[in-house]
């Protein structure tokens, strides 16, 4: 299994009660930009399964490295992809580069939005794009909806 010679970029996942196998066939499948360590200290994120999330050990391991901890239900392929998807947003049909430029844009907006107490407009984008934007912009606090129709649908970002 990959550790700490992975490749910069990669998400570095450590699993705690989640089949490795699974999570490795869903990044192989999607070729997705992630690999599983074995050792905590290598891990930028960790997976649980949501019913093992309190365990003393997690515990132990996550607070003195402030690694934040993503949780699913169950250990299935679909769970587990969607949640890799999200964490990499990865969105199904839409380029990578239209991905990332949305990306820019909403953390620019959302910048804008908490250093000055604007209110931001977007770029109209598709609803896989807004709902990825929405998320980001919900993340940093801030209300967000999406106004117009059509093509002119787009994502609001409202100061804090």
């Amino acid at each position: 299994a990959p550790g700490p010679a992975a490749a910069p970029g990669l998400l570095r996942i450590y699993l705690h009660a989640v089949s490795r196998d699974l999570v490795e066939r869903v990044i192989r499948d999607g070729r997705l930009e992630a690999v599983t360590v074995r050792q905590p200290e290598q891990a930028d994120v960790v997976i649980a399964l949501r019913s093992r999330s309190d365990d003393r050990a997690l515990q132990r391991i996550v607070r003195p490295r402030g690694l934040p901890v993503y949780t699913i239900k169950k250990s299935s392929t679909s769970q587990i992809r969607r949640l890799l998807f999200d964490l990499l947003n990865v969105v199904h049909g839409v380029e990578p580069d239209a991905v990332n430029a949305a990306m820019r844009e909403v953390e620019s907006a959302v910048e804008q939005a908490e250093r000055h107490g604007t209110v931001v407009e977007l770029e109209p984008r598709s609803s896989a794009l807004r709902k990825l934007q929405h998320r980001v912009a919900v993340r940093h606090q801030l209300n967000a909806e999406s106004v117009g129709s059509g093509a002119e649908r787009h994502l609001v970002n409202y100061p804090p």
